[in-house]
């Protein structure tokens, strides 16, 4: 073994993948090999009455069957991990080797670096080809940098951006920093909107640090998975209505409180609570919107028959995945075709 892949297994054997699954047994046994082939530590939250096989489940994973809800679930992980750094990963999504690689070297030589993030590409089957796009695309070249926590969190919802992403609780951080996340996340355990962790993830990120993204490609999201959806799991129930409706007041203060202690700044709790205020009430992404749309596209954009029946006329609006990777390059992303097609594999 070389002296850069013993450095390589080294710095990623520092990372800890945690993944939350609910049932889906096939997505998430795929991944799972996949995260198999890598040197990371991966804790995943598997609520199921149904277990996986020991055979499914990797040297590198602690695998935790719970019936818990998210937050509760939470809890559990925060006391897991043992690495210095740690990262959320969906449990039908990857995020790809090097790019981790270059980012814990990053973390390690600026201590003022909170989280790091990078490129992001959604993938769907379309016929025998994978179709692809950009996700996230206004984090290119994106940084996040001020000694003030108020002025960072202003910057990251009102002013650097056109539509602020909820991509904070996806990216690396230190693991210090990601147990007061997941600390955050466990009281959270009777606020009905699931949106909740990735407002919480955006807020509390910018919060406590400097961020920055790489040009590096670094995570691969699947688009062609129904969006989970339950009675106690309601895409429908979006966190602006949960935040405005009036009985919840109690509830959200405590959240709000939970932020604030959580990530060790100074920020006064009724300042926070009304840049909150202002971001929500002005944010122009609908949650319930973006469900349904992602929604109506799982079920009908890329199943062929439908596609050849009623979008024949819009089918140069499709990118195939290499149309997609020579126009990203073009652009100085950065990446490695084969590195991208064998995770493409275990996503799909």
């Amino acid at each position: 073994m070389s002296i850069h892949n013993i450095k390589s297994n080294y710095l990623l054997g520092e990372i800890t993948i945690i993944i939350f699954s609910r049932d889906r047994h096939q997505k998430l046994k795929k991944v799972l090999e996949y995260w198999g082939t890598i040197p990371v530590k991966v804790i995943v939250l598997h609520r199921t009455l149904v277990p996986l096989s020991i055979s499914d489940v990797p040297n590198n994973t602690n695998y935790i069957v719970s019936d818990l809800n998210y937050a509760d679930r939470a809890k559990i992980a925060l006391e897991l991990i043992r690495t210095e750094f740690s990262i959320i990963c969906s449990d039908d999504e990857v995020y790809l080797m090097s790019a981790l690689f270059k980012m814990v070297k990053i973390m390690y030589q600026d201590i003022n670096l909170k989280s790091i993030g990078g490129q992001c590409i959604a993938i769907s089957n379309y016929g025998n080809k994978i179709a692809a796009s950009k996700a996230y695309g206004e984090l290119f070249r994106y940084s996040l940098v001020s000694n003030n926590a108020t002025a960072r969190l202003e910057m990251h919802l009102f002013q650097n951006l056109r539509k602020v992403p909820v991509g904070g609780m996806y990216r690396l951080m230190r693991s210090e920093d990601m147990s007061s996340l997941l600390k955050i996340f466990s009281k959270a355990t009777s606020i009905t909107s699931p949106y909740v962790f990735e407002v919480t993830g955006e807020i509390f990120t910018a919060l406590i640090g400097n961020c920055t993204y790489l040009d590096e490609v670094y995570w691969i999201r699947n688009w062609d998975s129904e969006i989970v959806s339950t009675n106690d799991w309601d895409r429908n129930n979006n966190f602006s209505d949960w935040w405005f409706n009036y009985s919840n007041l109690s509830l959200r203060d405590k959240w709000i409180q939970s932020i604030a202690k959580e990530s060790q700044t100074d920020i006064d709790i009724l300042q926070l609570t009304l840049i909150l205020n202002h971001y929500l009430f002005n944010q122009k992404s609908d949650n319930r919107k973006d469900y349904k749309k992602r929604k109506y596209r799982s079920k009908h954009f890329f199943n062929a028959k439908y596609f050849l029946r009623k979008i024949l006329p819009f089918v140069k609006q499709v990118k195939v995945l290499d149309s997609l990777l020579v126009e990203l390059s073009k652009e100085g992303r950065v990446f490695n075709d084969e590195e991208i097609a064998k995770a493409c594999e275990y996503v799909l």
